[in-house]
């Protein structure tokens, strides 16, 4: 599986992991088992590394993610979400991403570095 996941429910965040290939349905299966996970809880923040993906996602992805998103507010709640990829290409994706997720109330930042993430999202 390209896309794995764990909830820490002290830190309230759910790490994502994308390793390899990654289509948007892989995606789209773990966030599925993250929201019926008995751990995970309503606010929770996210961080996804996308550090060993291999492939770069298409013009498409950014637009599916966020469909599923705003379908799932009601179960996700206010939240941040922080993204991570050292690879340009995923990185601009990530970009993308986050001024699409804006109007949509999302708040989506994308980082090359994993720990800056990480600070961005303990910072609340």
């Amino acid at each position: 599986m390209a896309v794995s996941y764990r909830i820490d429910t002290r830190e309230r965040i759910v790490y994502l992991t994308v390793t390899g290939q990654s289509p948007f349905k892989e995606w789209e299966a773990a966030m599925e088992r993250v929201l019926a996970d008995p751990a995970y809880v309503r606010g929770f923040d996210f961080l996804t590394d996308r550090r060993a993906q291999m492939d770069v996602p298409g013009p498409e992805f950014p637009r599916q993610v966020l469909r599923f998103l705003i379908e799932h507010t009601r179960e996700m709640g206010r939240y941040r979400w922080a993204a991570v990829s050292q690879r340009e290409a995923t990185f601009q994706t990530l970009r993308m991403f986050s001024i699409l997720a804006e109007e949509a109330d999302i708040h989506v930042q994308s980082f090359r570095d994993y720990e800056e993430a990480l600070r961005w999202l303990q910072e609340r």
